[in-house]
């Protein structure tokens, strides 16, 4: 839909300036005058090249904060939204956010506006707007959403902590193997290849280990690159993403910390769908899309069959056995008294504090774990290394 700038006659008479969206210029002059004014000229504006807009987790954050504080204080969402992108650092994103303005200068509804940009708003975000305008609530929902995102940001970095961080130590901790039996390990070696003893096993095996990464480096190299390739590749497939994902809900120590973080993704969108007027086949469509876990969309998927052929909503629950024991409790005793968000929010904040529960106890587990092993490597190689000198002086001395 192409810009037009506009001059027009106001019905007290005075003349005003503008740029709106419209089809053609007889279109802009029927939205002109649906708002009591009158169409004196107008001209299209040439239509400059943006990239796409990016909005970050914290940006919509940000962006959902501004819009309920100005909505609650009786501001209009349109001359909020241009206020917002006004002050935008990001040229592309004021451009986009002003073209959202102009679609509901147009005629458009908010939650209809929001459909146009799918790549900055989410598909919970947008259905949850429309919710709040058809009931007239819209500042109480921007509220349960700029909380919801808040509660994301920090789920976000609790699954981090669950799963950067491990393989970020165990990389560091295999890396410093290898800089041990490819460079430290051959300096040392060296003295006993030519020794006339017999050497013992462990110098041996260290010798054998430290030849393999000193020549075949490469080769470990290219071997690696192949296989994080061919995880890469089975990753995106339906059956590789969805065999990974549930090996990882199965994990030591972490697994137990990422499934109550994707059920409580599951139960917090879903409370605030159902809060928010979302009928539940719908509203089990949503949330499953905000859940990351494969393993865990299947099984929403198949509670949501369950709840279409005739089943309460706790039953598929207790049927796919995904939420533990405690948890379908609350949310059976919220069916039966009929305030399912709410026991879907208690829900949510019981499997959060489990969460940070469960991540304290396996870095309290995991790190001197990774200090022992770490020790019982280093502590070998150097013991190793010092017995067969101690036996090749023994040795020296006995010959002569």
């Amino acid at each position: 839909m192409p810009d037009f700038k506009y001059r027009i006659a106001t019905a007290d008479g005075t003349i005003q300036q503008g740029q709106m969206a419209a089809d053609s210029e007889g279109h802009l002059a029927d939205l002109i005058r649906a708002k009591g004014g009158v169409l004196i000229a107008a001209q299209g504006v040439a239509e400059r090249k943006h990239r796409a807009a990016h909005m970050d987790r914290r940006e919509l954050i940000n962006f959902t904060t501004h819009l309920q504080t100005a909505v609650s204080s009786g501001i209009p969402i349109l001359e909020t939204i241009r206020g917002y992108a006004e002050q935008c650092e990001d040229e592309d994103l004021a451009f986009t956010l002003s073209e959202l303005a102009r679609h509901i200068e147009s005629g458009a509804s908010f939650g209809a506006s929001l459909e146009e940009y799918p790549a900055l708003f989410p598909t919970l975000y947008i259905h949850m707007v429309a919710a709040g305008e058809e009931t007239g609530q819209l500042d109480k929902t921007l509220e349960e959403l700029s909380s919801y995102l808040e509660w994301r940001d920090e789920m976000a970095k609790d699954m981090r902590q669950a799963t950067v961080y491990p393989v970020v130590v165990i990389s560091l901790v295999a890396g410093l193997i290898v800089f041990l039996l490819s460079f430290v390990l051959p300096r040392f070696l060296g003295i006993f290849e030519g020794a006339e003893m017999e050497l013992p096993l462990a110098t041996r095996v260290l010798m054998l280990l430290g030849d393999v990464f000193s020549q075949y480096w490469l080769v470990l190299i290219m071997g690696i690159a192949a296989t994080v390739a061919a995880y890469k590749y089975f990753k995106r497939t339906e059956k590789g993403a969805l065999w990974i994902d549930t090996r990882i809900l199965s994990m030591p120590l972490f697994g137990p910390a990422i499934r109550l973080i994707g059920l409580s993704q599951l139960s917090y969108s879903l409370g605030l769908l159902l809060n928010s007027g979302v009928d539940i086949s719908r509203a089990l469509t949503l949330a499953q899309r905000v859940v990351t876990n494969r393993k865990i969309q299947a099984a929403v998927t198949h509670i949501d069959s369950m709840v279409t052929a005739g089943h309460s909503l706790t039953d598929a629950f207790r049927h796919t056995a995904i939420f533990p024991p405690l948890v379908n409790q609350m949310l059976a005793v919220g069916e039966d008294s009929g305030s399912m968000p709410q026991a879907m929010q208690r829900a949510t904040d019981y499997m959060q504090r489990e969460v940070k529960a469960k991540l304290k106890m396996a870095f309290s587990i995991l790190e001197p774990a990774i200090t022992m092993f770490l020790g019982i490597v280093v502590g070998g190689i150097a013991l190793t290394i010092f017995y067969t000198l101690y036996k090749m002086m023994m040795s020296i001395g006995g010959a002569h």
